[in-house]
């Protein structure tokens, strides 16, 4: 049983190290073989000289500069022309993110009757101090079977238990024999939800899914993150991802919350951005005016949240079109 620990980097020098302190600190005490394979995208920092100082060797990828989809897809390519996919998996890490060795020390081969299991995650702010890997030890890991239906239906709605979720590339171990069944690959063209699209087309093929409820990644919020920017291509981007979920076994509830869901992600990467300086009035009504007719209409009912939240205000506020109400609510966030 083997694991590779997918890392895309590009102009990472100032996270990498605790990174890959994280990952050499896992496989000193992981009982099974991990490595890990980095694709860097063109970087023009100190990124790969950090990694070449390291007292551990990688397998070092070059992509050229064609973003983080495409860097992932570098790694699952070379992993995909291994000749015996049997016994591996494959996990994604962040070049700014932590994994936790209280859960791949424990890993074991009972966990090969799944092809898709997710794990506990932590958020961390970008000033918080690492210490993951001196937390208690554990005894053992408990896989429990979880239904690909309610997977899929917690991707959608990213409502529930938030130790774990189902949208992101990080956080979960995927089995290689059953990926290269299908070849999954991140869509290139993505610059936003990405990761959400992978694990949705994932889930569409009915692997056996589990969860195990030890921590074993922190993932830190970075101010910097697409959450809190302007996402140029945002708007393009859903539309895409609307259309792929059409082509996939998803019920009538499933699509409409994915496309609230696709609205509400709108609001604050394209709508009403933070850290957006040459933004103006004009420009956030005709986006705004954008994506409503794109995305109406909308039904009271068809609201996917809790209702005792900022988020079924700007829906009231949405349906009846109070831009200049939204506005202001959300020029407290820029």
């Amino acid at each position: 049983m083997k694991v590779f620990v997918i890392i895309p980097t590009h102009n990472s020098e100032s996270t990498i190290s605790g990174t890959l302190n994280s990952f050499i600190a896992v496989k000193e005490k992981c009982p099974i073989e991990i490595n890990a394979i980095i694709v860097d995208d063109c970087s023009e920092d100190r990124t790969l000289e950090i990694i070449d100082n390291l007292s551990v060797p990688f397998k070092i990828i070059q992509n050229k500069s064609k973003g983080v989809s495409s860097a992932r897809n570098s790694a699952l390519e070379y992993l995909y022309e291994f000749e015996d996919t049997s016994d591996i998996w494959i996990t994604f890490l962040d070049s700014d993110d932590y994994l936790s060795n209280q859960f791949f020390s424990n890993l074991d081969e009972k966990i090969n009757t799944f092809d898709y299991i997710a794990f506990e995650y932590k958020n961390l702010q970008v000033d918080d101090v690492f210490d993951g890997n001196r937390s208690k030890e554990i005894s053992g890991v408990n896989v429990v079977e979880y239904p690909f239906e309610s997977a899929i239906d917690k991707a959608i709605s990213n409502f529930g238990n938030n130790k774990i979720n189902f949208n992101s590339p990080w956080g979960r171990l995927l089995k290689l024999d059953f990926l290269v069944k299908y070849k999954f690959k991140f869509h290139n063209n993505l610059s936003y939800k990405e990761d959400f699209l992978f694990n949705m087309e994932v889930l569409n093929k009915i692997p056996r899914v589990g969860t195990i409820d030890t921590l074993g990644y922190y993932h830190v919020i970075n101010p910097e993150s697409v959450v809190n920017n302007f996402v140029k291509d945002a708007f393009n981007n859903e539309k895409f991802i609307q259309g792929q979920l059409l082509k996939l076994s998803i019920n009538k509830k499933q699509e409409i919350m994915a496309r609230y869901n696709g609205w509400l992600g709108l609001q604050y990467v394209y709508v009403f951005p933070k850290h957006y300086k040459s933004d103006t009035y004009e420009s956030r009504k005709s986006r705004f005016m954008q994506v409503r007719s794109y995305m109406q209409p909308f039904r009271i009912k068809d609201y996917g949240g809790h209702k005792k939240s900022k988020e079924f205000i700007f829906f009231l506020l949405y349906k009846i079109n109070f831009f200049k109400i939204l506005d202001i609510i959300f020029s407290f966030r820029r």
